[in-house]
């Protein structure tokens, strides 16, 4: 869990909220009411990919956007 304003992974001056970041990934409701309640700002992460079975598409910028929508 981490907080951050832009992009796919904390950038400087973006903290880590827990010491081994996305390797602390949990589905456990006591562990994730403790976090929000320690960190009521910080963003959602969900696994992707073989894990989860969850696909994600991000297009990044203008660009990206006008890319993906020419699919």
């Amino acid at each position: 869990m981490y907080v951050r304003q832009r992009g796919a992974r904390p950038e400087r001056g973006e903290a880590l909220r827990t010491k081994n970041g996305v390797k602390d990934a949990t589905t456990d409701p006591v562990v994730i009411r403790g976090w929000w309640h320690r960190w009521p700002d910080a963003n959602i992460g969900v696994a992707t990919g073989m894990t989860s079975g969850v696909f994600m598409i991000g297009p990044d910028g203008t660009d990206g956007i006008r890319d993906f929508t020419d699919l």
